[in-house]
């Protein structure tokens, strides 16, 4: 019952929050994305909250995560350059 009410959770969840961004040091909007909707190959720009079942991954301002064959959530620094 507990894992159902989760799913529901994630999947009805908003499609934007504020949250506090470290990179710019002020509060953004952050678009929140469910993990299962999200297959190999798919990117995510941040800034972003990505939301599973056992995790919740925060994406800041300046990163991308990236989905990998093996499903792997890739994060990676694209203003560090």
């Amino acid at each position: 019952e507990y894992r159902r009410q989760r799913q529901m959770c994630i999947r009805d969840s908003a499609r934007e929050i504020e949250a506090y961004s470290f990179t710019r040091d002020e509060p953004l909007a952050f678009t929140v994305v469910a993990r299962g909707s999200l297959s190999a190959g798919a990117a995510i720009e941040g800034p972003a909250i990505v939301l599973e079942e056992t995790a919740t991954t925060y994406v800041d301002a300046g990163f991308t995560g990236s989905v990998e064959a093996d499903g792997t959530l890739v994060l990676t620094d694209t203003e560090m350059s």
